[in-house]
């Protein structure tokens, strides 16, 4: 009897736990949809896999949204250096991630994909997907990613490694860009500013800052010494950039005169941001690429 119940129990638990959904449970699925995902649990080549995924993008069940999920997010640990995982290949993966309706409570899935898929295409088409999220944590958090996991101490423009992770920051770059936040000014800043990138990432970087509208800055005085450095240093700036300076240059004049007229500067910042570009100066001897 004892047996027959520990069975059971067993039944229950399998019955509310399909596979490779983690997000949702099995039995609040519409039976179309259940239909698919247990096709999908089935081993089928990648055009099978991505004909049944079209069919959860077009489905009407308000679960869809978690089932994509749970297909991008399947084993990742385990995934492949091109993205396959035990269940779904690389590209059913991309369109699973490029057809989810995100909300900024999808923040930390691009976060954790692009700190720890193995796949250059999953994280390059995670990156793509940036833009969607607006939440101020998230954007510290690919702050995080950009300074210490897509950062090179020393870049090698002959490196292909270093040069497709680049391509990674330039995609993140963009999507910066094209979400908007002021959150997002300082990393970009601090991008051109190092300048230890490709130039492309760099003029994406440029051209993002240009979109952005700068906000009552976090970090004033460094905008104030490289408004100065890129004035007064244009052999720093290489020439396919000059045009994007200019004009950044002009956005941050008129920003920093804006908010002079608003007290949010005094003749004291001024001073105060003439001494911190001299110790700049002395710490960008550090700098990689100097």
């Amino acid at each position: 009897m004892r047996g027959k119940v520990f069975f059971l129990l067993w039944m229950v638990c399998i019955a509310t736990h399909w596979g490779f959904l983690t997000r949702v449970s099995y039995n609040k699925l519409s039976p179309k949809l259940q239909y698919i995902v247990t096709e999908l649990e089935q081993p089928r080549n990648r055009n099978n896999q991505i004909f049944l995924v079209d069919f959860i993008i077009q489905s009407n069940d308000p679960l869809k949204n978690e089932v994509l999920k749970d297909i991008v997010m399947y084993d990742v640990r385990s995934a492949d250096i091109y993205g396959n995982s035990r269940l779904f290949s690389v590209e059913t993966r991309i369109h699973a991630l490029t057809n989810i309706q995100y909300t900024d409570r999808d923040g930390y899935m691009i976060w954790y994909l692009l700190k720890f898929d193995k796949s250059y295409e999953v994280r390059r088409w995670a990156a793509r997907m940036v833009r969607f999220i607006k939440d101020d944590g998230f954007i510290r958090g690919i702050s995080y990613l950009l300074n210490y996991d897509y950062y090179f101490d020393t870049f090698s423009y002959t490196d292909p490694k270093m040069q497709k992770t680049d391509e990674i920051v330039m995609e993140i770059v963009k999507s910066l860009g094209k979400g908007g936040s002021p959150k997002a000014v300082p990393i970009l800043l601090q991008i051109v500013h190092i300048q230890n990138h490709l130039p492309q990432t760099i003029e994406a970087a440029w051209e993002s800052l240009e979109s952005i509208p700068f906000p009552n800055p976090a970090y004033p005085y460094f905008i104030l010494s490289l408004k100065d450095t890129l004035k007064n240093k244009p052999e720093q700036v290489p020439a396919s950039q000059k045009d994007q300076v200019d004009r950044v240059v002009h956005t941050l004049t008129e920003f920093i005169t804006n908010n002079f007229e608003r007290n949010l500067f005094s003749p004291e910042d001024l001073d105060m941001a003439k001494g911190e570009r001299k110790d700049a100066e002395q710490k960008s001897k550090t700098y990689p690429g100097d």
